[in-house]
């Protein structure tokens, strides 16, 4: 990632799932709540100019992919999750970092939520 290119956030914010996760049997007898945010490190120059969808990153497309991902899989980790988040954003063709956060409202007791967070790159 060059360090002249002025690159846009693009976000989604407080996505709440229903997913089979967990490590134990009783973690993944039902599907739990989980909670994510994207940001979306992009180089919208050109959109900013034309005004076309096709030159930034359709949200509404990444989050339909990730919706569709979460609920037809099961994982043990929410770093699997993670991950699997982080590939789907990055084929984005204009998207050069990702950062995901996924959290479990329900882990701990005594907290609000429990999760993990991870920066990714275009390689």
């Amino acid at each position: 990632m060059s360090q002249d290119i002025k690159l846009t956030k693009i976000f989604i914010k407080d996505l709440t799932l229903d997913c089979k996760i967990g490590v134990t049997e009783i973690e993944r007898r039902e599907k739990q709540p989980v909670l994510i945010n994207i940001i979306l490190w992009a180089n919208v120059k050109l959109a900013g100019k034309t005004d076309d969808i096709e030159q930034t990153v359709n949200y509404e497309d990444v989050y339909l992919q990730i919706i569709k991902f979460a609920e037809k899989n099961s994982f043990h980790l929410l770093e699997r999750l993670a991950e699997e988040i982080a590939k789907i954003c990055l084929t984005k063709q204009v998207v050069e970092k990702v950062e995901v956060r996924v959290e479990k409202p329900k882990a701990l007791k005594l907290a609000a939520s429990a999760g993990v967070e991870i920066i990714r790159t275009k390689k």
